[in-house]
């Protein structure tokens, strides 16, 4: 079952703010069997998500959004033995996340487009399945981004960008990006783009054991792992003859 719902409503011609909530609820049932024993599971999983964003604007000058979003997760697995007690299982498993976020937009000198924001979240997760029972961690980003438009005719657009995010696990990562876009004629468009990025692993693939007799596996997780860092290229070209043919290639 899931029931969600949006309000918004305009404070001013200016101002706006959306508020936006959703629960779900999810209830499987299965048997397994392992060897001579069967197994009665059930898995329930309930989700609750509330949101709210604020959005100021002066057209054609700036923009500003604030985003804040909190969400609770809990699921319970249950593993019952028809006739004995030796392969029962439950397991509870809570999850919390926060996040609040800010950017703010604006022209610059015409043809800079700045792009700035703060963003930072919490988790925290409690359950049978970690190593340790619980554990928390939280992460704060700043980005920038300038689209910066080069000329008036033959088009000609720069988008530098750059991302830094501090984790409580893992430190500091800086990922940088550059990309352009020119058009050399009214028909033909070329795009191109190079930057790094960054994931650190989640407490599930860290922590996370979790076993299942009645299929014969168990996953545990690796609390060795580092961050993934990747380097990523792109260019393509877009042309288009007449309002009704449009052709592309595109490599990566």
């Amino acid at each position: 079952y899931t029931f969600a719902g949006k309000f918004g409503f305009d404070i001013s011609d200016e101002f706006s703010i959306t508020t936006r909530g959703e629960y779900m609820h999810k209830k499987a049932e299965g048997v397994d069997v392992s060897g001579a024993a069967i197994l009665d599971r059930r898995n329930t999983t309930d989700t609750h998500t509330l949101g709210m964003t604020a959005h100021w604007k002066k057209p054609g000058f700036a923009n500003t959004t604030a985003r804040l979003s909190l969400s609770n997760f809990r699921d319970q697995f249950v593993y019952d033995q028809r006739g004995s007690s030796a392969m029962d299982d439950y397991q509870d498993t809570h999850q919390q996340l926060g996040l609040v976020g800010l950017q703010h937009d604006r022209y610059v000198m015409d043809n800079h487009y700045l792009s700035i924001g703060l963003e930072s979240s919490y988790e925290a997760m409690e359950s049978e399945r970690l190593n340790g029972g619980e554990g928390n961690r939280t992460r704060s980003s700043i980005y920038l981004q300038d689209e910066w438009e080069i000329g008036s005719k033959n088009l000609f657009v720069l988008l530098p960008g750059v991302r830094m995010d501090d984790d409580s696990q893992f430190g500091n990562h800086i990922s940088p990006k550059l990309s352009f876009r020119h058009d050399p004629t009214e028909k033909t468009t070329v795009r191109a783009s190079y930057g790094s990025g960054f994931r650190a692993p989640d407490f599930k693939e860290m922590y996370l054991l979790f076993e299942h007799p009645g299929v014969g596996y168990r996953i545990l997780g690796n609390p060795d792992l580092k961050p993934e860092t990747s380097l990523s290229s792109s260019i393509g070209i877009e042309y288009q003859p007449t309002s009704n043919l449009w052709f592309s290639v595109s490599g990566y």
